[in-house]
Order: structure tokens, then C-alpha cells, then sequence
């Protein structure tokens, strides 16, 4: 069983989202994390999945209809906006937003050395495979072929809807884990395996409301100099990170010891909800003036941090002056 990131599906989310989530949740290996809709610099897959014997797949999911499908060529699709009105509405090929997911993410996270081949042919490139696919949760593969989507998007860069319901009669995982692997444009090797601190520093890169702290080591005089210390970086739990996520907008408890991350899990979750909702204004309230003061300065560096690690190194060169961000309370 996968680790699902958050642990449940929005309660919006129609049938055939509903339907691949749980797949995912039960039929992907254990070690692997899947987050769904996660923030990324601005941007919002539908799926990130990272596996340490898999890579990084990026997937956008489509809810379409063969009703809803008008015209389609490798670069724009014409839709059908609302059935029976007429009303067109143009989209990009899903294959392009799912490549233009994947190589933000690479490009991000090959400025960190300690994610890249550093000797041999691929030297310089990531040191695991990323990838990129769409999903078609309404339409089986008759329907592809019917509809001549495969002449926009190839075959392997699909999964269809009898691939993903485990209710169908020809659902099966094997086919399923096959067809996840077939997206990538390489074949896996055991030399791309990733290891507790490379996953933990992909997710460190991408998701920022997991970072706790890191020490960056001495860099030379050009940026592409400067290097992390995995062995300093921390970052959330998947627990933790999942908890942060998955609050919600009603009343929440969260019970732990002392030092398990129950303020940082709130600190997270009010980052998170200013990147949702950025009009808003978040009262965070606690008892006695120590901890108010606390989780003022946790919440405070992780809204003042940069959304890319990098930065950091120009920062200590910036003006000290009032950082603090009216959205929060005094």
C-alpha cells in the first residue's frame, strides 16, 4: 500500500479521480509515496508518485467523455465545455502540461549536486529517472483509438480506465506497475536506486512546507558551486507531512509527546493555507506568551523562506528589516 499524500481525497473530486486515487493507495508498492495535487512552485500536478526502484512520475488526470472531445491535434484540444450548449473551450495537450510538470521539477532539483550522475556519460543529469504520462479515467482503450488520441499522445504515455478500476475485468497490477514504468523514457537501473536522504532531500526541494532546517555547506564563487549536506538537512515525516495536509478547514486534535512536531505540523499547515488562499488572513491562537512567541517565529521563517533552497545563499546579503507579514496576528 502506497503512502498517499494527503492520506484522503478531496471531497469534490469526481468518480474517476476517486476511483485512481484508491487504486494508487492499494496497488502501488509500500515504499512508494504518491502525492496528489501537492503545490510546487506555483504549479499543480495532479499526481507526483516518487518510488526509490521507480524515479519521479509526474501524471495529469482527465476526466473526459468521448461527448466531451471536439477536435484534438498534438498541440491544442477543442472541448466541449458544457454538453448541449455549443460552447468550445481550448486546452493545451494534457501530454504538455504533464511535460512541462516534469521538467520544472528536474530542472529544480538538479541544482542539488547530490541528486546528479557525477561521473560517466549522464554526468550532470539527475541521478534517477523522471517521467511524465497522462490519465484517462472515463475512457477505455477503444475509446483512445476511437477518438484517434493516439495520434497526439503515444500509447505508452497513457493509462485508460480498465488499467487503473480494479473492478474491471482485465485490472491488473503487474499490468498496471508496467505501464507506470513504460512512461519513462528509460528503462530502470540498479544504479538509479534511491536512497532515505535522496527521497527526503526530492522532497525537501519540492515541497516546501516539509523543510524543518538544513545547513548548507561553504560554496566557491559561482553558484553552481554550492552544495548541500544531506546529512543536515530535515525534513517532516511522511506522518507528519500527511497530518499538515490533511487538517482540512474543520477542527482538527492533535495529540503527541513533547518533541513530536505538533507546532510544526501547525506552522505548515498555516504556510499552506496562505499559498491556497492568499486573501486570507490566519489567527493562530495558543496559550502563554513562550509558545506565542514560538510559533510567531516558526511560521514567520517558513513564510520568509525562499521557495527554492538556492536562494538562500543571497539572502544574508539582503536587508535585516521587518519581515513581518500583516496576514499574520500580532
Amino acid at each position: 500500500m502506497a503512502y498517499m499524500i494527503p492520506e484522503t481525497i478531496r471531497g469534490s473530486a469526481t468518480a474517476g479521480e476517486r476511483t485512481l486515487f484508491n487504486t494508487f493507495k492499494k496497488h502501488l508498492p509500500d515504499e512508494y509515496v504518491v502525492y496528489y495535487e501537492p503545490h510546487i512552485n506555483g504549479r499543480r500536478p495532479d499526481y507526483v508518485i516518487i518510488g526509490p526502484d521507480f524515479g519521479l512520475l509526474v501524471l495529469e488526470v482527465k476526466d473526459y467523455t468521448e461527448n466531451t472531445l471536439y477536435q484534438l491535434n498534438p498541440e491544442e484540444w477543442q472541448l466541449h465545455t458544457q454538453k448541449g450548449t455549443g460552447t468550445l473551450e481550448t486546452v493545451i495537450n494534457p501530454i504538455s502540461q504533464a511535460r512541462n510538470y516534469s521538467f520544472h521539477i528536474q530542472k529544480k532539483l538538479k541544482k542539488d549536486r547530490n541528486l546528479l550522475q557525477q561521473t560517466g556519460v549522464y554526468s550532470n543529469n539527475l541521478k534517477f529517472r523522471y517521467g511524465h504520462g497522462v490519465v484517462f479515467t472515463r475512457m477505455k482503450e477503444t475509446h483512445i483509438i476511437r477518438n484517434e488520441i493516439h495520434r497526439c499522445i503515444d500509447m505508452h504515455l497513457l493509462l485508460t480506465r480498465e488499467e487503473i478500476d480494479t473492478e474491471d475485468e482485465h485490472f491488473n497490477r503487474d499490468r498496471l506497475l508496467e505501464r507506470l514504468n513504460g512512461m519513462f523514457p528509460v528503462a530502470f537501473h540498479r544504479n538509479q536506486m534511491l536512497s532515505e536522504e535522496d527521497m527526503k532531500a526530492i522532497r525537501y526541494h519540492l515541497f516546501t512546507e516539509v523543510r524543518i532546517s538544513a545547513d548548507i555547506r561553504d560554496h566557491g564563487y559561482y553558484q553552481d558551486d554550492l552544495l548541500l549536506s544531506l546529512h543536515n538537512i530535515q525534513a517532516m515525516d511522511l506522518h507528519q507531512e500527511s497530518l499538515a495536509r490533511q487538517i482540512g478547514d474543520r477542527h482538527r486534535l492533535i495529540r503527541g509527546v513533547a518533541g513530536s512536531g505538533k507546532t510544526l505540523i501547525l506552522a505548515s499547515r498555516a504556510r499552506t493555507l496562505l499559498h491556497e488562499h492568499p486573501d486570507w488572513r490566519i489567527l493562530v491562537l495558543c496559550y502563554g506568551s513562550p509558545l506565542s512567541c514560538n510559533i510567531r517565529s516558526m511560521i514567520m521563517h517558513k513564510l520568509n523562506e525562499p521557495e527554492d533552497l538556492f536562494e538562500w545563499s543571497e539572502m544574508g546579503s539582503e536587508s535585516s528589516g521587518d519581515t513581518r507579514d500583516d496576514r499574520l496576528p500580532e
